[in-house]
């Protein structure tokens, strides 16, 4: 029907949430408006475009749209298109239109803008009555658009709107003379709107708190920020900013510096944009994931903190005018929590330093003596040390604190450590020595009696009542049940480990739970913290730590979820390595932290062991003999070959022999990686900057990467980086005094220095970058190149094309080289992203078969926990992309012939041909929704748990089968549990190759236990499903300007050579002591799981090499010796009697007589250490018989008549720093030293005996 016949004008407004209650109050004053006669007025929402009735709207005759994106465009463009053929009039009144917009019918008339920016019901009547009456051709007495301010204040009270502070207070009823004051920073057109009641409901709560509130509003922000909150002097007149806006458009460059001169923290209130609170409080994901980029990955842009749900959207029905319309509705206990934080952090800005209760928390897991630390950072003693000696300068009350290295780790070592259940001894020794908190099981359940039901149900369930809690329990000889919490208080400074997270002490779970909630005693540290000793912030010492990584919502909680409890409404405040951006976001939106970022160790050039130094010789020997005698020649290649065999450098290159030219300019091409790789030298202490010379390295290395600069320059840029440097020292401790003074901590990005120099200083609270740009279009041509050298490379190997590949994707991988991976991905599908005029990704399209030049690759796709939440987004985009290369019906398309495959098979299992071809086409798999790791890193270690890889592997397979994409988000594809995992193993069948990516120059594969987890968890998964283990590839992104994919051999062989096998890295190493000596036996461990995921990448010369490096010190550096002086022998132990395990369970076929070494120096270490492992995880039932007794001896002693009295309750006595150094050299006393050594040379003498034996059965077997 043609507009020409309608009797009836149709008038459509789209308008966006905050504005459509806007549209109802003006539609209500235009009911007896003349120019409506005649007129059907309907309302819609531009959120909602999509829902709304396609054909309803397509009957407008005038259409005056919002626009403040293209989102709408999407929805609703070709409806405006079919609106403007048949002749009707679409005006866009937004404040943004681009030049297409014309191509939809849109046009823009300014005066009808004019009405919607100044706002309000009587301007949004008017600019209706103006359209209607431009749409008619008729004359209208119209009044012009009511200005009002653009920045200024908002009354709560009279709904009154102020251009000024001054008149803003003269009208503020609710002013109280003296108090301090909070700013809310809202939106103007809510207060245009009539959407306040946000606001009107934190105002209440702050003011019943007692302090004054500043509703404002305005953009841009630093103008609104300077105009508003600055006094005539140029301060701050508040003391914290509820940032109910400052979103989109904070851009860093001039907001963070506006803030910076404001210096007061900004809390980030988010009100749902797209959810009703049943729709939040319901959903697993909590805030919506196309929300995140603006709600809170923008802010954090500002340096916004403590993301905290406020409010959400309902939907209303007007009576009067029949019009359905969006409401902004507050959450009223979300609200209260939002103010709480306001408080807290306001006041650490009034509280004096001699009164702040602060607690320190550093990380102890696995529990033991051995390993205190975090990532790169030297904990023990050393940044403690720093953080405590500024803290008594800066006041705080630290009481009878040590205040040198021994003291401190004697005390940490014998009262800060986590324990587990399988040493009931040390668990009575430590409630018998006085030091440690003994919660009072009554009062926990107290406590937990008042948490959410839901939260209550899933820790019962886990782990039983409180009464029946087996971790830190402790039962005293009155049958009185107390939780102990291992920690040490110095005045108002409590020094505690984070409690372990529980998997390695109930095994169970850890094989068959995949969102395990806390367990008892950690929830009762954490309110203990809150209740008991009422700590005004607390920190988090390092990279990283366990709660930010707990079940519940990705982002956005509520009351019930685990993080939201147990941080509360405490101000924290969480130091953390520079390169680690992704995971630091994840302590900022699940663990509500201000990130303080830390240096680096200092980079240095590697150079080259001596072994390789001396095969370097030969090499170039080898040159100048084959030029003058080939017998010469043939006696250097053999010794050539004789040094790359036994130092795994044949291996690492996939070489039986070095004999062709080729070959051998490819081992001294390896050898010149090794030399020219920057590794970290050492740790870094917090607040502390390297040495002169350590700086000046690392400057150059770091300006290296600039080749354009030369001469001067060179020098000037290598001096002012060296001063970065320098001044990050002071900026990352000033940045901890200054969150602990309640100080705003800019904002500003991170990252490797080498790859980021601008991330210097550090001392910055860290942001990531918009997902949706992931990949860009260079990124994008990048990722293109890779894909094809992985598939040549491939192809040259084979001799065909592969055909399944597996990816890797983390969130702190795609945090650093912004999406290469995921263009790989892409282009092996053979789509491409198209994009907007902003950069901002906006799907894929197709790359022609002829064009692409090969055949797609399936590629099945394994995002992380944590990319889950960070990119959320771009799994969709991804899920497109295998959509799309599905669909492409062609001859050699191997992902449509796998999924046709995997279809028949379902079907044969019962599924309908529809079903199983859905589930057949799932290619993203992952952890569920609030779940994070695959826990291999965890159940790997504990090596007595397990008798075969496919345990390992169930494990892997039972977390890791859950589907995204294909409207799946972290569901099992079935309820058949059975039928899901075997899917995900159906995805895995025939794969070629795994792949994940490296792009730190700090970070590789043997400093943590995350990289094998997830690379080496998916080479086991493949192996398991066929029988042997694809290929194992690295793409090494750290030089964005040389990037690569190779082998895990060859990457992992470098880095081994590089780092740990090298005496220089090992020097740098042992000079840090105690932590120095831990991060050694990290390696081991993660060597270790290296070995049980990729066995092949392994082998015997890696262990060989470790072996006579650490226990033969073939370098003469006397490791054993600077262990025990580190007081930290437990560590070499623990890497020794590792070493035997890989050798016990049969993966090592070591030679017979480094057994028989390794035992004899675990046995003489024991006797002056002790044992660091459990029944879970020695070596031989010896080894754990030893353990065993240990922790006797220690439940003796803590029964023994003249044991320190319990101390019962939340005052912690403080001992003196001379008992605590006392005890540090005496470990165990004198009875139990003797007891300890008779074992051990019992044991001694068994394997003695024992190794004879073997040693003969060896010399036979070899004479046969």
């Amino acid at each position: 029907m043609a507009f020409a016949e309608q009797s009836q004008l149709n008038l459509s407004l789209i308008l966006g949430d905050l504005d459509s209650q806007t549209a109802v109050a003006a539609t209500s004053k235009l009911q007896n408006d003349p120019l409506l006669q005649g007129v059907k007025l309907r309302l819609y929402s531009s959120s909602k475009l999509a829902q709304a009735e396609q054909a309803e709207l397509q009957q407008s005759n005038l259409v005056l749209a919002q626009i403040t994106g293209r989102g709408i465009l999407r929805e609703g463009g070709e409806v405006f298109k079919q609106i403007a053929a048949r002749g009707g009039k679409l005006y866009a009144v937004g404040l943004s239109y681009d030049a297409d917009f014309a191509d939809y019918g849109l046009q823009l008339d300014k005066q009808l803008q004019a009405y919607m920016s100044a706002g309000g019901a009587d301007n949004a009547a008017n600019m209706i009555r103006l359209a209607l009456a431009k749409f008619k051709n008729i004359q209208a007495d119209i009044a012009p658009p009511q200005a009002q301010p653009e920045i200024g204040a908002f009354d709560v009270r009279s709904k009154q709107l102020f251009a000024d502070f001054d008149s803003y207070q003269k009208a503020y009823a609710g002013y109280k003379a003296g108090q301090r004051w909070i700013a809310i920073l809202f939106y103007r057109s809510s207060a245009l709107s009539g959407q306040t009641d946000t606001v009107k409901t934190l105002a209440e709560q702050l003011e019943a708190k007692g302090y004054n509130v500043l509703p404002v509003f305005g953009y841009p922000y630093d103008k609104t920020l300077e105009k508003m909150l600055l006094d005539g002097n140029g301060k701050s007149r508040v003391e914290a900013i509820a940032a109910l806006a400052l979103k989109i458009g904070a851009s860093p460059d001039k907001t963070v510096p506006a803030l910076t001169y404001l210096g007061v923290p900004v809390l980030n209130g988010i009100a749902l944009n797209s959810q009703s609170q049943v729709q939040w409080t319901e959903s697993a994901t909590g805030l919506d994931v196309m929300e995140r980029a603006w709600q809170v990955a923008l802010p954090e842009f500002a340096g916004e903190i403590a993301p905290t749900v406020v409010a959400s959207k309902e939907s209303v029905h007007d009576k009067a005018t029949g019009q359905d319309f969006v409401r902004e509705v507050p959450i009223p206990e979300r609200i209260a929590r939002y103010a709480d934080r306001l408080d807290k952090w306001a006041k650490l800005r009034s509280t004096a330093n001699t009164d702040k209760k602060v607690a320190l928390l550093y990380y102890n897991y696995p529990p033991g003596k051995e390993n205190i630390g975090a990532s790169y950072l030297n904990v023990l003693p050393e940044s403690l040390l720093q953080i405590m000696e500024r803290l008594r300068k800066e006041g705080y009350q630290l009481g009878n604190a040590p205040q040198d290295g021994d003291a401190l780790k004697a005390a940490v070592k014998n009262h800060g450590i986590n324990l587990g259940n399988w040493e009931p001894g040390a668990i009575a020794e430590a409630a018998a020595s006085g030091r440690a908190v003994l919660l009072p099981i009554e009062d926990y359940q107290k406590w937990f009696a008042t948490l959410p039901e839901t939260f209550k149900a899933a820790m019962l369930k886990s782990w039983g009542k409180p009464e029946d809690s087996k971790i830190g329990a402790w039962t005293d000889a009155k049958g009185k049940h107390f939780l102990i919490l291992p920690a040490l208080q110095y005045g108002n400074l409590l020094l505690a480990p984070q409690p372990s997270r529980g998997w390695e002490q109930d095994v169970k779970k850890l094989y068959h739970d995949v969102t395990m909630p806390p367990h008892h005693q950690y929830v009762a540290f954490y309110l203990w913290l809150q209740k008991g000793y009422r700590a005004d912030a607390i920190i988090h010492l390092g990279t990283h730590a366990t709660h930010e990584w707990l079940s519940g919502k990705e982002v956005g909680f509520t009351a019930a979820d685990p993080g939201e409890i147990l941080m509360a409404d405490v101000p924290q405040i969480y130091p953390y390595i520079m390169d680690d951006v992704g995971e630091a976001l994840q302590a900022k939106r699940r663990a509500m932290a201000t990130i303080i970022s830390h240096m680096t160790p200092p980079l240095d050039k590697a150079d080259l062991n001596p072994e390789l130094a001396k095969l370097a010789g030969l090499l170039d020997d080898y040159n100048v003999a084959a030029q003058k005698s080939e017998q010469l020649a043939k006696i250097r290649l053999d010794e050539i070959n004789q040094i790359a065999a036994k130092a795994g450098l044949l291996k690492d290159l996939k070489m039986e022999r070095a004999e062709t030219g080729e070959q051998l300019e490819e081992l001294e091409h390896y050898l010149k990686e090794i030399r020219e790789k920057k590794v970290p030298m050492g740790l870094h202490t917090f607040g502390k900057a390297p040495d002169e010379a350590a700086r000046q390295r690392f400057a150059e290395a770091i300006v290296a990467r600039d080749p354009k600069l030369k001469g001067d320059a060179l020098k000037q840029k290598v001096q002012a980086t060296a001063k970065l440097i320098a001044d990050s020292a002071n900026a990352e401790m000033n940045a901890l005094i200054d969150a602990l003074a309640g100080r705003y901590i800019p904002a500003g990005s991170g990252g490797d220095p080498l790859r980021n120099p601008d991330a210097l200083p550090t001392g910055k609270d860290l942001y990531g970058f918009d997902p949706s740009r992931i990949p860009s279009e260079a990124v994008y041509n990048e990722g293109a190149r890779l894909a094809e050298q992985v598939v040549a490379d491939f192809k040259k190997q084979h001799g065909h094309y592969p055909e399944r590949l597996v990816f890797n994707l983390w969130g702190v991988e795609s945090s650093r080289h912004e999406g290469v991976m995921e263009a790989q991905i892409m282009h092996l599908l053979g789509v491409k992203p198209h994009w907007d005029e902003r950069g901002r990704t906006q799907g894929v399209d197709v790359i022609a078969r002829d064009k692409l030049g090969r055949p797609r690759v399936d590629v099945t796709i394994i995002p992380s926990g944590l990319y889950r939440d960070l990119f959320a987004s771009v799994i969709k985009l991804l899920d497109q992309a295998e959509t799309k290369a599905q669909e492409q019906d062609e001859p050699d398309n191997p992902l449509r012939r796998h999924i046709q495959e995997t279809q028949a098979e379902l079907v044969k299992r019962g599924l309908k041909p529809e079903e199983a071809l859905d589930m057949a086409s799932a290619r993203l798999f992952s952890v569920p929704s609030g779940a994070y790791g695959t826990n291999l890193d965890r159940a790997i270690p504990l090596s007595n748990t397990w008798t075969d890889e496919k345990q390992l592997a169930d494990v892997f397979f039972n977390r890791m089968h859950h589907v995204y994409g294909r409207g799946h988000w972290g569901e099992a594809a079935s309820k058949d549990a059975t039928l899901a995992v075997d899917l995900f193993k159906l995805s895995l069948k025939d794969t070629d190759a795994v792949i994940h990516s490296r792009s730190s120059n700090v970070y590789a594969s043997l400093d943590g236990d995350d990289f094998f987890q997830y690379l080496g968890g998916t080479a086991l998964a493949a192996r398991q499903v066929n029988g042997k283990t694809p290929e194992v590839l690295v793409a090494d992104l750290s030089d964005p300007t040389a990037a690569k994919t190779e082998t895990l051999e060859r990457y992992q062989g470098r880095e081994m050579q590089a780092r740990y096998l090298n005496p220089k890295w090992i020097e740098s190493m042992l000079k840090e002591g105690y932590a120095g000596a831990r991060f050694i036996n990290m390696v081991a461990e993660n060597l270790w799981g290296w070995q049980v995921t990729v066995p092949e990448a392994v082998g015997a010369e890696k262990w060989q090499a470790m072996y006579e490096t650490y226990v033969e010190d073939k370098y003469q550096l006397d490791i054993q010796k600077k262990f025990e002086q580190a007081d930290n022998l437990l560590a070499y132990q623990a890497m020794v009697d590792r070493m035997l395990v890989a050798i016990n369970k049969g993966y090592w076929q070591a030679d017979p007589a480094v057994k028989a070494k390794l035992e004899q120096v675990n046995q003489e270490v024991i006797a002056k250490a002790g044992v660091a492992c459990n029944k879970d995880t020695c070596s031989s039932p010896e080894i754990t018989k030893l353990a065993e007794q240990q922790d006797a001896a220690k439940a003796a002693k803590a029964a023994a008549p003249n044991a320190n009295q319990p101390l019962e309750g939340y005052e912690m006595e403080e001992k003196k720093v001379a008992n605590d150094k006392g005890e540090q050299q005496q470990a165990l006393s004198p009875e139990q030293n003797w007891w300890l050594l008779l074992s051990v040379l019992a044991l001694f003498a068994a394997g003695y005996w024992r190794g004879y034996l073997e040693r003969k059965q060896a010399e036979a077997k070899a004479g046969e």
